[in-house]
């Protein structure tokens, strides 16, 4: 089940893509795709979207919390470009709990 936070942020990357009116998208995208190419196994992407005026993937991972970023799941980079996304307020809580010397 995903949590609410992981859902705004899928909505936000939506309407990025579509904005008001879909018939106008720059690209086009989904989430959940599984991705396996030959002998390996297969890895999920959170977020892919496609823009086919210039053949470009791009692959977001979406992180809502430590144990989240920390889990067994393969973190899937696969696009022309890839990102990650955190919320600000995991980023900000990670980053202040590390020391300064690190």
């Amino acid at each position: 089940m995903k949590r609410s936070e992981t859902i705004i942020i899928e909505s936000v990357l939506y309407q990025d893509l579509f904005g008001t009116n879909p018939s106008l998208a720059k690209e086009y995208g989904t989430t959940e795709i599984t991705i396996q190419f030959p002998k390996k196994k297969k890895e999920l992407v959170d977020f892919m979207s496609y823009d086919a005026r210039k053949d470009i993937f791009r692959c977001y991972e979406i992180k809502v919390s430590m144990n989240d970023f920390r889990s067994k799941a393969a973190k899937s980079w696969y696009g022309n470009y890839n990102y990650l996304l955190l919320l600000i307020s995991f980023a900000f809580s990670r980053f202040r709990s590390t020391p300064a010397s690190c």
